[in-house]
């Protein structure tokens, strides 16, 4: 499977920072980096990913021309609004709900 460089992070398998990381009642915390959510740490993302991410961009952007929010689009696909927020994101939608 081919993989591409990971556009979050250019590459380099960390984030930029400074990063605030939220601890609840304990004290926050200030980090310098993180591990990239996109590709994990791993500098490369799959082919695959990438097209994910471009259609979850593409969706993104019509819903916003249509002037919906997140959870009026997640609605009327009759989805939620954090599966409507990863599909967004470019996170794979699972095979049952792919079209053959």
């Amino acid at each position: 499977m081919s993989e591409v460089i990971c556009p979050d992070c250019n590459g380099t398998g960390r984030t930029k920072g400074p990063v605030h990381i939220n601890m609840g009642d304990l004290p926050h915390r200030w980090v310098d980096s993180l591990k990239c959510f996109c590709c994990g740490g791993a500098r490369a993302i799959t082919r695959a990913h990438w097209d994910a991410r471009e259609r979850g961009a593409e969706l993104r952007k019509a819903r916003i021309a249509r002037g919906e929010t997140l959870l009026e689009a997640a609605k009327l696909q009759g989805i939620s609004p954090s599966e409507m927020s990863s599909r967004e994101r470019g996170a794979p939608i699972p095979k049952q709900e792919q079209s053959p």
